[in-house]
Formats: C-alpha cells, structure tokens, sequence
C-alpha cells in the first residue's frame, strides 16, 4: 500500500514561487473546488477525499482567465494522496489518455495528456484501474513534474529539507515522506 505519512506544511514557500497552486495550497496536481466540495455527495472527487482521511478546504482564487479557486490541503501529503485518489477512483475507469485529458480540459489537454503518458513510459490506451502501484507512481510523478515544476526540482535538490508540521518526528523529511509514497522526483527532468 502508498505510504502517505509525514506532514509537510509548504504554503510557506508561496512568496518564492507566485502563481503556483502547489505553493499556496499544497495542491500539486491543481486540483479546482467546485460546488462538489460544497456539497459532497457520493461519486464525487470531495466525497472519495473525505471517505480517505483527507483534509482539504477552498484554497486561493485561480487566475482571472480561469474560473473558481484550488483546493488547499493542510500539508503536501494530502496534496499528493488526494491526487492519487483521484487518478484511482474519480478516473479509475478511463483510459489514461481520457484521464490526462479530462484532467486538462483546455485546448491543451491533447499535448498535456501525451507528455505526460511519455515521460511516464504508460500506453495512453490502457485502463487507469489496470495499472499498477508502481505504473501509478510514474504517472503521478510526471504529472507532478509537468504541473508544479517547482516543487519537482525542490525535491531533486539535496539541500532541500523544509521542517515538519507534525509533532511525530518519526515521519523523517519530506522527501522520505515521498519515497514511503511512491514519489521521486529526483529522476524526472
């Protein structure tokens, strides 16, 4: 099973990185609050988070051309659970090419949706529900590197080690917070 422990309280790092979700709401996949996540009710992405132990309130305004606001999550741990659970259970039956796609639903998610299917070395044909824990990781993981570069090349950096929110230190540092979860950044570009 991912390992989601640790708790990392980045929102901190929002001065030095404008204009990024993950920054400011510990949301590295971006994910948007919708009227589901006023009134959560079976199905939804806000149900399947609460049923999972995640926390999550409505986050900071997306930008003007966009509608509605992020998601904020208390720490980039439930970011990132929340991200998988959405991959799994909001997306569990699509292919990957329909998940990538819906997941960016501009213009862009053709291209978005083949990058990242490619960095992940995943057939974009293959059922979101079929792969497996590892094929996840690699997913997730380029997605995170595609939609919060910053935060992929904070992990990548050795000198990088933000303090713990948590009051356990056995939880260790972010990025063996990662590395319990299936997350490493440090191989993507």
């Amino acid at each position: 099973a991912t390992d989601y422990s640790g708790n990392h309280d980045l929102r901190y790092l929002a001065p030095k990185f404008p204009g990024q979700a993950w920054a400011k709401n510990n949301n590295p996949a971006w994910i948007t609050w919708n009227g589901n996540f006023d009134n959560p009710k079976p199905g939804t992405t806000a149900y399947n988070l609460i049923q999972a132990g995640v926390n999550f309130e409505k986050g900071t305004p997306r930008p003007g051309n966009e509608w509605g606001n992020y998601v904020s999550f208390p720490t980039i741990e439930d970011g990132i659970k929340a991200q998988r659970i959405m991959m799994q259970v909001t997306y569990g039956n699509n292919t990957v090419w329909q998940m990538l796609q819906k997941w960016v639903w501009t213009s862009e998610g053709p291209r978005y949706a083949a990058q990242v299917a490619w960095n992940a070395g995943i057939d974009l044909n293959r059922k979101v529900s079929d792969l497996s824990e590892e094929e996840l990781s690699q997913l997730q993981n380029a997605k995170i590197a595609k939609e919060s570069p910053g935060l992929a090349k904070l992990l990548a950096s050795p000198e990088f080690n933000p303090p713990t929110t948590e009051i356990n230190p056995a939880a260790g540092s972010i990025k063996d917070a990662f590395t319990k979860a299936g997350i490493n950044l440090t191989t993507t570009s």
